[in-house]
């Protein structure tokens, strides 16, 4: 189990009827903001960016385009906790054209690589005063609150998760997947939204647009091995107010076309079930590539 430090430094207007520095309270407007108070609705947020690499003494160089959704379903529990079910999907896309790819050439090792897109049917997860998931085997423990700011009739949040994990692969079998015995991530949401809408109590869902980054350890089929470096996510989101109908016509007819299941939270049932992700779905579906002669 490993416990993350958290941010407990929200600005807050003076007099403002909201007590965000209290956990309990951050996490009940928290859970308005991200999905919704309302354990039947479930929420769509879209993203949608590119991905750079990061190489030392070099400057960021692009290397793909990227959009997907998740979408989640909030179910508040007896003692204040929330469990969030919650499903994500993304495809990669070739950096000029906005095309989805399967194939891709990297420049960075000048070798055409298969593209291993997004899908992770489970990504669940507790938030409390102390947010709890697990992530590639491993229990993740980050304190809330998340971190709040005002300016005006506009509000701020951001959240963080800064993590580093043990490698799910070995260089032994996977010699050319194998990025180094530690999987970095780190994760940053930012979240603007009207300060109106969080003050109205009637609104089980707050709408908001910002940004999710990403800075983390190469994925395996980008067959980067240890070169010395990382990927950087740099993404637009926006929770979508009309559900499926917002989704951009590319994205939605190949998901509806591939992977309709990723139109739906999961069910109350996959609660306790292990989380996917890129790293464990990777080594599910996929054998090492053998290295070159």
């Amino acid at each position: 189990m490993m416990t993350l430090k958290g941010f407990n430094d929200s600005r807050l207007p003076k007099d403002f009827p909201l007590n965000l520095n209290d956990p309990q309270t951050n996490l009940t407007e928290f859970t308005r903001l991200m999905g919704s108070a309302n354990p039947e609705e479930e929420t769509i947020g879209y993203y949608g960016g590119h991905l750079f690499a990061s190489l030392p003494g070099k400057k960021l160089i692009p290397l793909l385009g990227l959009e997907g959704i998740g979408v989640s379903r909030m179910e508040t529990q007896p003692d204040g906790n929330v469990h969030v079910f919650h499903r994500e999907i993304g495809y990669y896309s070739d950096i000029r054209t906005g095309e989805y790819i399967d194939w891709w050439h990297n420049p960075l090792i000048d070798d055409k690589v298969e593209v291993y897109h997004i899908k992770n049917m489970q990504v669940n997860n507790k938030m409390a005063a102390m947010n709890e998931f697990e992530m590639d085997n491993t229990v993740i423990k980050v304190p809330f609150p998340s971190m709040w700011d005002f300016m005006g009739a506009t509000g701020v949040n951001n959240f963080e998760l800064h993590m580093e994990l043990p490698s799910l692969l070995t260089k032994e079998k996977w010699p050319r997947e194998y990025a180094g015995p530690m999987t970095k991530v780190s994760e940053m949401f930012l979240r603007q939204f009207d300060t109106a809408d969080l003050l109205n109590p009637k609104l089980d869902s707050i709408p908001n647009m910002g940004s999710w980054s990403r800075i983390a350890t190469w994925f395996p089929w980008m067959l980067m091995g240890e070169m010395p470096g990382e990927i950087v996510f740099r993404t637009h989101s926006l929770k979508l107010r009309n559900g499926i109908d917002d989704i951009p016509a590319q994205l939605r007819a190949k998901i509806e076309k591939e992977d309709p299941e990723h139109f739906q939270a999961p069910p109350s049932s996959s609660w306790g079930k292990q989380n996917e992700s890129s790293f464990t779905n990777y080594l599910r579906d996929r054998k090492p590539v053998p290295v070159k002669k």
